[in-house]
C-alpha cells in the first residue's frame, strides 16, 4: 500500500480492494468527490451502489454486501520505510454488512469517531440486534469470505488465493490489527 507519491499510495491501497472484491462480482469503488492527494487529506470509498453489491447465492435468496471505508494519507515513519516509498493510506473507519433477503445477518464496524460508546472493532449479528461484540480488527477480504461463507457464489475458482494475497498487503503494512483504543465505557 505504500507509494512514492501520495497518488501513488491511494492507487496502491485500492487496487487490492478492487481485485479481492471482484471475487464477489463485477464491483465499482466509489471514492468521495475531490479527493486530495497530500499528507493529511483524508478520503472515503464505498461500494457500488446505495444498497451495496448484488450478490449471485448459492441458494436464489436475494442478498447485497455493502462496505465503506474512510482513510487518511500519512508519511511512512522513516524507521518502517523501504526503498522510495515515502507515503501510504491509514484507515479511518469501516463497516461492512450482509443483507439476505431485506435481512441483516450481519455488520463489522470500527467507527472511533461518532456518537457509539464502542469505539473498538465490533460485530452486530442478526441474532442479538443491537449488540455489540468487540473484536479484534477485520479486513475487506474477512468480510468478503464471510459472504462466501453465507452462500455468495465466487467469480473464481481461485477466490481464497485472491483474498489471501490482498490480505497480505494489508496485514503488511497496517500499524494495529487488534484494539486500536480501549472502549470510552
Amino acid at each position: 500500500m505504500p507509494g512514492r507519491k501520495p497518488f501513488e499510495a491511494v492507487k496502491n491501497y485500492l487496487d487490492p480492494i478492487r481485485d479481492c472484491v471482484a471475487v464477489l462480482g463485477h464491483p465499482t469503488l466509489i471514492l468521495a468527490k475531490g479527493q486530495k492527494y497530500e499528507v493529511g487529506a483524508e478520503g472515503y470509498w464505498r461500494l457500488g451502489a446505495e444498497d451495496g453489491l448484488q450478490l449471485r447465492m448459492t441458494n436464489g435468496s436475494t442478498a447485497y454486501f455493502e462496505a465503506e471505508q474512510a482513510f487518511r494519507i500519512v508519511e511512512i515513519e522513516p524507521e518502517r520505510r523501504t526503498g522510495s516509498d515515502r507515503y501510504r493510506v491509514t484507515t479511518l473507519m469501516y463497516a461492512y454488512q450482509l443483507k439476505i433477503d431485506g435481512i441483516v445477518e450481519w455488520q463489522m464496524h470500527w467507527h472511533p469517531q461518532g456518537n457509539s460508546y464502542e469505539t473498538r472493532p465490533h460485530y452486530h449479528f442478526n441474532r442479538k440486534p443491537g449488540a455489540h461484540n468487540p473484536c479484534a480488527r477485520h479486513t475487506i477480504e474477512d468480510a468478503i469470505e464471510w459472504c462466501v461463507v453465507e452462500g455468495a457464489v465466487p467469480t473464481t475458482e481461485g477466490w481464497p488465493s485472491i483474498l489471501h494475497a490482498s490480505k497480505q498487503v494489508h496485514e503488511d503494512h497496517r500499524s494495529w490489527h487488534d484494539q486500536p483504543l480501549e472502549s470510552t465505557t
